[in-house]
């Protein structure tokens, strides 16, 4: 009889002892069950790039003056998080690269040279270095990077810092600034893009030239031109200032180029008086082809019968992938009266179909005419096809 009660307290210790042993407690008073390891936490993300973010901004563009040798990029950063969050490890990829770290009333500094990261603490005696192996941050708290370059022998350089933490939401920090040299000259647009080019077609375009350095300047018209372009500079003055205008002309070359149009790119060099920049470099750049295909270019329609009508199809695209309208069809030098010849358009997709019909009752005899297709296009106008044929 004792046995019984003993026996009925059995599966209710195994029910309590599961949970425990799989390291779960059972939630009480209807709260939710906390997962293995401990509390959750709300800032946690996975992965980790879906974190909260550090800094609104880790990249950094930076013109860099004339002759300056120190350029400093600033990053703002806040511990998004409800924990105290170690800075444990900082690298910058290059030697030129010292960082200042504040976060309230402190200060580090991380030097490369040897690689050292030091705070800077203010004694009765003055300032000392202080070598430390970490930066706490605690919850919420905000700071900011500095980092300083030394463009010493460089125009332009392009550097990053790596800041390693303990947030597993944000286990790296990745800073970067890209300084780039202040031009003497400014060229616009630097690179002249002239979209498609038929073979043999000639194409204009312009060139502006000024300076924010230097007031006046003088650009030399014997340029190192390619064989393929002219070009004439034309010198302005307004208050003082020069601003060249170059005029060229690009001509493509001759080679029958089918399917995709091809890329071709030149460079036109021009000397200056200016002894910070003595060569202008532009880039001119191409696709020889046709900006629209037409299949078949020749339309040849053989020997057709009397009684039977005949239509053949004309496909129309662009080259460049845009969608091509057909505005209108019309014929022309046609050996017969034009009622006997009809044109449908036919739109499909990005291309247009063409289809020429003749008429079943056409006069019997020799059968020729132009086809022009008129084109919304702002360089192919109009797609002229030559048929012919003979009505038996």
């Amino acid at each position: 009889m004792l046995m019984r009660p003993f026996m009925r307290c059995i599966p209710v210790a195994l029910l309590l002892f599961v949970p425990c042993a799989l390291g779960q407690v059972p939630p009480q008073d209807g709260g939710a069950t906390a997962p293995q390891g401990g509390v959750s936490d709300p800032n946690k993300a996975t992965p980790a790039d879906n974190g909260p973010k550090w800094v609104t901004e880790s990249t950094r563009s930076l013109e860099v003056p004339i002759g300056a040798t120190d350029v400093v990029g600033k990053f703002a950063f806040v511990n998004p998080s409800d924990a105290t969050v170690e800075f444990r490890e900082m690298n910058a990829s290059c030697a030129c690269t010292s960082s200042t770290i504040r976060i309230g009333e402190r200060t580090f500094v991380l030097i490369p040279k040897p690689k050292s990261l030091l705070q800077v603490v203010t004694t009765p005696e003055g300032e000392k270095r202080v070598p430390v192996a970490s930066i706490s941050v605690g919850p919420r708290e905000s700071g900011e990077f500095e980092l300083h370059l030394d463009m010493s022998g460089s125009t332009s350089k392009s550097v990053s810092l790596d800041v390693h933490t303990t947030d597993p939401a944000s286990p790296m920090l990745h800073l970067t600034i890209n300084a780039l040299g202040q031009r003497v000259l400014i060229v616009e647009p630097e690179e002249v893009d002239l979209g498609i080019v038929e073979p043999r077609a000639k194409r204009e375009f312009s060139v502006r030239v000024h300076s924010k350095v230097t007031k006046d300047f003088n650009i030399e018209n014997n340029a190192d031109l390619p064989p393929n372009v002219t070009a004439t500079w034309e010198k302005t003055m307004v208050d003082g200032a020069a601003t060249w205008t170059l005029h060229g002309v690009y001509t493509a070359s001759d080679k029958r180029v089918a399917g995709a149009p091809e890329m071709d790119a030149v460079g036109v060099k021009f000397a200056t008086d200016l002894s910070t920049e003595k060569q202008i470099v532009l880039r001119v750049v191409a696709k020889i082809g046709r900006p629209v295909e037409v299949a078949p270019s020749f339309l040849s329609l053989g020997q057709l019968r009397q009684g039977k009508a005949r239509t053949e199809s004309l496909r129309l695209h662009r080259t460049d992938g845009a969608t091509l309208a057909v505005t209108s069809v019309k014929f022309e030098n046609l050996s017969l009266p034009q009622q006997f010849v009809t044109a449908t358009i036919k739109q499909d997709g990005a291309a247009t179909t063409v289809e020429i019909t003749i008429a079943e009752n056409a006069p019997r005899g020799l059968l020729r005419g132009d086809i022009v297709i008129e084109l919304d296009h702002p360089q192919v106008t109009e797609q002229r096809v030559l048929f012919n044929g003979f009505i038996r």
